[in-house]
């Protein structure tokens, strides 16, 4: 039964996790300042540079 409960709350972890990640490329793209999003998502800029599509040239 506790192996059910952790599954269920790691698959919830990972849900939120996507469902943020979605939320950050959206701001990302409508060009909001990457410093802000990464204060309020509570990560890097680093890692939400990664997130960014990249730029070809």
């Amino acid at each position: 039964m506790q192996r059910g409960i952790h599954r269920g709350r790691q698959e919830q972890r990972i849900k939120d996790e996507r469902q943020n990640i979605k939320r950050m490329k959206k701001l990302l793209a409508a060009g909001i300042d990457k410093a802000t999003i990464a204060n309020v998502f509570e990560c890097s800029v680093a890692e939400l540079e990664a997130l960014s599509p990249k730029q070809t040239r």
